[in-house]
């Protein structure tokens, strides 16, 4: 009840990202309208009540939980935000991270074990995450991102409680949708 109370003033406003605002068809009647935005402040409110379970701020909640197809998801830079923020460590070493690959590396607090996670262009492609433009934009943020979610997943699953990245989602229902049944 407090997190919807919180929200609901809050997804018209130009600070909630698109994904928390109401869609309105500008033809829609007022029980439509009423809809859209009782929807909306539901959606934004399932966020903010995830972002408690991760130990986040109601409103970083909002600006870094998605909902993509059903499940939520959040971009890598936050999972590793949350992973220092509890005393583990993810680094990159200098010139390990190009347009063609990217090593992350991450230690758990308390432990001598390193983690290192190799993700490369070529394996982008086998795995058909180049469908994703940003592969072609951005392709060293894209790997980095892959490649530091993992090491998070691997050394703090406690953290991250089943989250997965938004990245990870978005490649998965790309790379899925390109070898479906055409839709």
């Amino acid at each position: 009840r407090q997190a919807h109370q919180l929200v609901a003033p809050l997804v018209g406003t130009p600070f909630v990202p698109d994904a928390y605002k109401p869609r309105i068809d500008p033809r829609a009647t007022d029980e439509q309208r009423r809809q859209a935005v009782a929807e909306a402040t539901a959606n934004a409110t399932a966020a903010v009540l995830q972002g408690i379970t991760l130990g986040v701020d109601p409103l970083v909640a909002l600006q870094q939980i998605y909902i993509i197809h059903g499940r939520p998801g959040m971009y890598a830079k936050m999972m590793v935000a949350l992973v220092q923020g509890r005393g583990h460590e993810v680094w990159t070493e200098e010139g390990e991270c190009s347009d063609t690959r990217a090593v992350v590396y991450g230690r758990r607090a308390g432990s001598q074990r390193v983690e290192r996670v190799i993700i490369t262009m070529d394996m982008a492609r086998k795995a058909k995450w180049t469908t994703n433009s940003k592969y072609a934009e951005t392709p060293q943020d894209m790997l980095w991102s892959r490649a530091a979610a993992r090491v998070c997943d691997r050394i703090a699953s406690d953290v991250l409680k089943g989250i997965a990245s938004v990245e990870e989602i978005q490649d998965t229902i790309q790379a899925t949708a390109e070898v479906g049944n055409g839709t």
